[in-house]
């Protein structure tokens, strides 16, 4: 099962664009308990750690006893894929300035204590170049980023966020 979540991450990945020679795996983890258990106890499965060992030594940490021949369980497995670091510039091309008026979104705004509508902009809308002001809401696949009034936005080389309080 190990192998074959190793297989489905990289394949993953390689589907995103990350060459396969540059995925790496970055842990493997059994989540064990024994069986009847209702908490599950995490052990690293690297290559030539004996699961049943592993539990074993974790259990008598946790728990000060061995927990002897009873029957272990598989609860989850997990595996982390990653690629490169990203530490590799940014393009630079792309609008110098977005299209932020595309969508608006009701935001509360806690100084005022009032609903006010404000822009989102799509993060992989952002160049180098892309400075905006806020208040506004960077949108990313899994987080939205909130640009107070008074701050400003935008990307470095790397295409890390940056935001500076107005005039710093």
């Amino acid at each position: 099962l190990l192998e074959e979540l190793r297989s489905k991450a990289v394949s993953e990945l390689v589907e995103e664009g990350v060459e396969a020679g540059q995925v790496s795996i970055r842990l493997r983890r059994l989540f064990l308990r024994l069986e009847g258990q209702e908490s599950a106890i995490e052990v690293d499965a690297t290559a030539g750690a004996a699961p049943r060992e592993a539990f074993a030594k974790a259990y008598r940490r946790l728990f000060g006893y061995d927990p002897g021949a009873r029957r272990i369980e598989v609860e989850s497995i997990r595996v982390v894929a990653c690629g490169p670091s990203g530490q590799q510039p940014r393009s630079a091309n792309g609008p110098a300035r977005s299209s932020r008026e595309s969508r608006s979104k009701p935001f509360f705004d806690a100084e005022t204590a009032k609903w006010t509508e404000v822009p989102i902009l799509e993060r992989r809308e952002m160049s180098q170049e892309t400075v905006v002001d806020g208040p506004l809401l960077i949108a990313e696949d899994h987080s939205v980023t909130v640009v107070e009034l008074g701050w400003a936005a935008s990307c470095d080389e790397f295409g890390d966020l940056r935001l500076v309080r107005g005039g710093e």
